[in-house]
C-alpha cells in the first residue's frame, strides 16, 4: 500500500520538497537547507502530518545520517514504520531509541514513557502480549496510568486470561471512575464469560458516562438478546441506529431479534436495510444477512428477487466455496455463462475436487459451444467416477452438438450399457442415427425411449422426441406415424414452425389418391402456418408454389415462387419453376427471361441443378420457338 501511494505521489510529478501548504491548514517549514541538516527532522514530521509516510521516511532517514545518536530521530522513524504497518522494522527503531536515550531528569523520564508506550502498542500489533505486559507494568512503575491497565488488559484479553483482564480493567476503572474505554471492554469479558447480567450493569455505567455511544447500545443489546429479552433488546439497538444510522451489525441483530419472534418480513426489512448500507467492517454478519434474504426469497420462489443477495454472498465471503458456487447456479440460471465460470473457477479454486462445479462449469463451456473444453471436463469426470451418469450423458450431447455423431453414438451406447434405464441416452443416440440416416436404428431407440419416460432429461423434451422420430417415419415412408408425432410436436409447442413446414411436407407425400386435392390444401394450410410464424422461410414458400401448380393455381403459385427469389436471388428451381408455369399460360416472354436467369446462375455456380441443363435448353428453345426467335432456338437445341 505504502509503495502504491509514493509510486502514485511520483506519477503526479511531486518533488520530494514539495508541499500544498494550503493542504489541511497545515503550512510546512522552508525546504530544506543543506547548511541546516537538523530541518530535516521538522521535514519529516511535516510530511508525516500530511500523510505522505514515503517522503517523511526519507528525510528522516537523511537526518539520521547527519545525526546518528538522534533518539529522538529513531523515535519518528519509528512511528513512520508504524504508520506503514512495518511493526518489526518499527520495534527495532525504539529499541534503538531506548539505547541511545539517557534518563537524568524528569523530562527524561517523560520522553521513556512516550517510547516505551509506542513499543507496548508496536508488541500489541505484532501479537507479543507477554512482552507488552511486561513494557507497559515498566511504564506503570514509574507512575500507574489508567490507559497502561486498560491496554494491559487487552494483551490479556487476547491471551484468553479473561479474569487477568477484568482485573485490569478494573484498576483502569479505580484510577478513572469515568473511563468509558474500560467499562465497555470489562463487558465485552463478562458477555464472553456468559455472565450477561454483569455486563448489563457494566454496560449501564458506561452509558451514563457516554450516552451518546453507539456500541455501548449495542453490546447491551446484545445482552438482552442472549437473555431473550427481545424488545429491549431492539430498543437498544434502535438507540444505536439513531446514534450511528449507517450501523450495518446494529440492523443484522435487530433482524435476529425479530427472526426470534418469528416476524420474518420485519427481519427481512432489517437485513435489506443491512445490506443497503454495505459497511464492508461487518462482512460477516452481511453474509448472514445476504444468505437469509436470498433464502427467503428462493423458498417463495422469486429467483428474480434472490439473485442479487445470492451474489452479495459470494461478494462478502469470498472464501466460501458454497457462495461461490451458488453465485455460479444463479448467473447459469440467468444465461450469463462466462460469468457463471467465473464463480465456478473461484469455487474450485478452493476446492479442487468440488465435482458439482467443475460439473456446472462444464455445461456453461457447452452452452457457449466451447465444446473441446466441456468434453475434457466431462472425460475427467467420469475418470472420478466411472458411474458418473449425467457426465457420461453431456459427453455424448457435447460429441453430438460438435458434430463427432458416432463418438456420440459410442458414448451413449457406453452409457446405456452401465445403465440401461437411462431413457435420454436412447433418444440422443435416436438422434445422432437420425442425422447419419439410419433410420431403423433410430426408430428402435426412439420406441425404448417412449416405454419409459420417466428419466428427467433437461436437453431434450417431448416436443423434441416427437418431432426427431417423426423425421424418421417419413425418411422410413412412414407417413400417417410421422402426421400423429407433428400433431402431437404442435399441440406442445404451437409456434414451431418447423413442425407445420413437415406436416404440410407430409401431406404431399401422401400416397391418397381419392383425397389428392384435400392432401394439397392441407399442405398448402400448413405451409401459410410456418410463414406465418417465420416469413423467410424458403422451403416453405417454394414447397407451397409446388402445392398450388398442383392445383393449377398458377397465379398464387407464381407469387411463392417470387417470395422465394426475393430471399434468395439465386434459386435456380423456383426461375425455372416459374418458367414451367409462365409458358404453360402462354406467356413466353417473361419466361424466355427466367430461364435467362437459370442459365446465368448455372453459368456461375456448382449447383446440382447442371444436371438437367439439357432440359433447361429444350425449354428455353420452345420460348424461342413460340417468340420467332428460330435462330436462337436451333442454338439452343445444339
Amino acid at each position: 500500500m505504502a509503495e502504491n501511494n509514493d509510486q502514485n505521489e511520483n506519477q503526479n510529478g511531486n518533488n520530494l520538497n514539495q508541499i500544498n501548504p494550503n493542504e489541511n491548514n497545515f503550512v510546512p517549514v522552508l525546504n530544506y537547507d543543506a547548511s541546516n541538516p537538523s530541518s530535516l527532522i521538522n521535514i519529516s514530521r511535516d510530511f508525516m502530518h500530511l500523510k505522505k509516510y514515503n517522503k517523511a521516511l526519507v528525510y528522516i532517514t537523511l537526518f539520521l545520517k547527519s545525526y546518528p545518536n538522534s533518539f529522538d530521530g529513531y523515535y519518528i522513524k519509528s512511528q513512520i514504520y508504524t504508520k506503514l504497518y512495518r511493526g518489526n522494522k518499527a520495534l527495532v527503531l525504539l529499541n534503538k531509541a531506548l539505547s541511545l536515550l539517557k534518563v537524568q531528569d524528569d523530562q527524561d523520564h517523560i520522553q521513556e514513557k512516550k517510547i516505551l508506550n509506542c513499543r507496548g502498542k508496536c508488541l500489541i500489533f505484532l501479537k507479543r502480549y507477554d512482552e507488552a505486559i511486561e513494557t507497559f507494568n515498566k511504564i506503570n512503575s514509574y507512575q500507574e496510568d489508567a490507559k497502561n491497565y486498560l491496554k494491559i488488559g487487552v494483551c490479556y484479553y487476547n491471551k484468553q486470561k479473561i479474569d487477568d483482564a477484568i482485573n485490569n480493567y478494573n484498576k483502569a476503572i479505580e484510577l478513572n471512575p469515568a473511563y468509558t474505554e474500560a467499562y465497555f471492554n470489562k463487558g465485552i469479558c463478562l458477555c464472553n464469560q456468559n455472565k450477561k447480567e454483569e455486563a448489563i450493569e457494566v454496560f449501564n455505567k458506561a452509558i451514563e458516562i457516554a450516552n451518546n455511544d453507539a456500541e455501548l447500545y449495542l453490546n447491551r443489546g446484545y445482552c438482552y438478546f442472549a437473555l431473550n429479552n427481545f424488545r429491549k433488546a431492539i430498543k437498544d439497538f434502535n438507540k444505536a441506529i439513531e446514534l450511528r444510522p449507517n450501523f450495518s451489525e446494529a440492523f443484522c441483530r435487530k433482524a435476529a431479534c425479530y427472526l426470534e419472534m418469528k416476524k420474518e418480513e420485519e427481519a427481512l426489512i432489517e437485513y435489506k436495510h443491512a445490506i443497503e448500507i454495505n459497511d464492508l467492517h461487518s462482512k460477516k454478519m452481511l453474509f448472514q444477512a445476504a444468505l437469509y434474504v436470498s433464502s427467503y426469497y428462493k423458498k417463495r420462489n422469486n429467483f428474480g428477487e434472490a439473485l442479487p443477495y445470492i451474489l452479495k454472498c459470494a461478494e462478502y465471503d469470498q472464501d466460501n466455496e458454497d457462495a461461490q458456487f451458488n453465485a455460479g447456479i444463479a448467473q447459469m440460471k440467468l444465461k450469463k455463462y462466462n460469468e457463471a465460470i467465473n464463480y465456478f473457477n473461484i469455487s474450485l479454486n478452493i476446492n479442487r475436487a468440488n465435482d458439482h462445479a467443475m460439473f456446472n462449469k462444464a455445461i456453461c463451456l457447452m452452452n457457449l459451444e466451447q465444446y473441446d473444453e466441456s468434453i475434457l471436463i466431462f472425460s475427467l469426470l467420469i475418470q472420478m467416477n466411472k458411474k458418473d451418469f449425467e457426465s457420461h450423458l453431456y459427453k455424448g450431447i457435447c460429441l453430438k452438438k460438435s458434430g463427432k455423431l458416432n463418438d456420440a453414438i459410442n458414448a451413449f451406447t457406453k452409457l446405456i450399457s452401465i445403465n440401461q434405464d437411462c431413457m435420454p441416452a436412447y433418444l440422443h443416440r435416436g438422434i445422432c442415427y437420425t442425422n447419419l440416416k439410419i433410420f431403423g436404428k433410430a426408430i428402435n431407440d426412439f420406441i425404448k425411449h417412449s416405454k419409459n419416460k420417466k428419466s428427467e432429461n433437461k436437453e431434450i423434451t417431448d416436443e423434441d422426441f416427437y418431432y426427431h422420430r417423426s423425421l424418421c417415419y417419413i425418411n422410413s415412408n412412414n407417413i400417417e406415424d410421422a402426421i400423429n408425432d407433428l400433431n402431437k410436436v404442435i399441440e406442445i409447442n404451437a409456434n414451431k414452425a418447423n413442425a407445420y413446414f413437415k406436416l404440410g411436407f407430409c401431406y404431399l407425400l401422401r400416397k391418397d389418391k381419392k383425397n389428392i386435392v384435400q392432401n394439397l390444401e392441407k399442405a398448402i394450410a400448413e405451409f401459410d402456418k410456418a410463414i406465418n410464424l417465420d416469413g423467410k422461410y424458403i422451403e416453405a414458400y417454394f414447397n407451397k408454389a409446388l402445392a398450388l401448380t398442383s392445383l393449377e393455381k398458377n397465379k398464387e403459385a407464381i407469387e411463392a415462387y417470387n417470395e422465394v427469389i426475393s430471399l434468395n436471388p439465386n434459386d435456380v428451381e423456383s426461375y425455372f419453376s416459374k418458367a414451367l408455369i409462365l409458358m404453360k399460360t402462354n406467356k413466353y416472354h417473361e419466361a424466355e427471361k427466367c430461364l435467362e436467369k437459370v442459365i446465368d446462375i448455372l453459368n456461375t455456380s456448382k449447383s446440382s441443378f447442371c444436371k438437367n441443363l439439357d432440359n433447361i435448353y429444350y425449354d428455353m428453345s420452345k420460348c424461342k420457338i413460340k417468340l420467332r426467335k428460330i435462330k436462337e432456338a436451333k442454338d439452343y437445341l445444339l
